[in-house]
This record gives C-alpha cells, structure tokens and sequence, in this order.
C-alpha cells in the first residue's frame, strides 16, 4: 500500500528535516495535549484526540493518545494509542523517531513550537505493509486552537514542503476528556529524566 498524503513522493523528508525548530526541546512536549488540526484523513483527524506525554529520559518522550474512531453506523470506537519517540541524532533535536511493529518507522520533524502554546509535527512513515504514509498535526494545550496562531503555523507548513490549507479541524470539544482522571497527566516530578 502506499501512503494517503498524498504520494509517496511527499514523504521526501528534506524539507521537513531543514524546517526542523534547532536547540528542540522535548520538555515542550510534556503534560496534556490535543490535536486540533491534522493533515492525513487516515491517522491525523479523528475527533477526541487528547494525549498525556511525559519525558522519561533525555532523548525520549512516551505519548499516550486517546481518541475515537467514528463508525458507519454512526457510533464513536474509543482508542488509545502508546508510542514512544527518541531522539536519533543531537544536532537535530527536533527529529523524532519511533522503531514499531511490522518493522514500522516514523520520522517526527517538530517544524514549530511555541511553550505551553503548541507544537507541529510533520511526519513520514513506513513498515511492512504500508511505504510512504505521512502527514502532520498540531497539538495544543486546549481542545480547540487560537485562530491567531494561523499565520505562524501556515508560515511554518510552506517551509516544510506543504500546504496548510489542507489541513483539517478536528472536533475535540464535549468529548468527556476535559476533567476526568482517566486522561490527566502525572506530575512533572513523576517524570524520570537521565
């Protein structure tokens, strides 16, 4: 099979790598997140999508997402997905990599962040069933994202070789996430970080 974004051709990581924000940080990381826009309708847009991510070492970050799948019969499958991400190589900080099953591989190039506001991910991917699957997405700290934050985030799409306009608005509000347990984050002194 071959990638949904929209050829393999645009899993081409050069651009992505060059757009790379230097001296990353993975601490910005850290703590509750929702995708509030996303690129690729086979991974990035589903509605609900909240994450606790905590930095358990210097070069690693481990995400927990949940999220919901709708279905045809109109019915929301709830997820959750576990993935952690390292850090390859010290001179680009912001390019995350996770080793998964079916000898998968995704590249992460963090293209923009801002503390406590966001971060920006465009990614490539490829295992044994799938070559060139890619997209990207923002995370922010609310279920929605500030319209003012656009025209640093478009800026940052061109740089990395796509189109912002494609990207989607996800539906994070009323999902129920908001306040419960089951989806808060531990405190930074439950990190472990070497």
């Amino acid at each position: 099979m071959h990638g949904d974004y929209p050829s393999s051709k645009m899993c081409d990581q050069t651009k992505p790598q060059a757009a790379a924000v230097p001296n990353f940080d993975l601490s910005l990381m850290e703590g509750r997140w929702y995708i509030t826009r996303g690129l690729s309708d086979e991974f990035d847009t589903y509605p609900c999508q909240v994450a606790c991510n905590r930095r358990v070492a210097k070069d690693r970050v481990n995400l927990s997402i949940w999220y919901q799948i709708p279905l045809d019969n109109g019915k929301l499958l709830p997820q959750v997905s576990n993935q952690s991400f390292f850090n390859p190589d010290p001179t680009t900080p912001a390019h995350l990599r996770q080793h998964a099953w079916m000898n998968g591989q995704d590249d992460w190039y963090v293209i923009a962040a801002k503390a406590d506001t966001y971060w920006f991910v465009k990614y490539c991917g490829t295992s044994d069933t799938w070559d060139g699957y890619g997209g990207a997405f923002v995370y922010t700290r609310t279920p929605t994202m500030d319209p003012a934050l656009e025209p640093e985030l478009r800026a940052a799409a061109t740089k990395a070789g796509f189109d912002w306009d494609k990207m989607k608005v996800t539906h994070n509000p009323n999902c129920g996430i908001d306040a419960t347990p089951e989806y808060g984050c531990p405190a930074p002194s439950d990190s472990v970080v070497v």
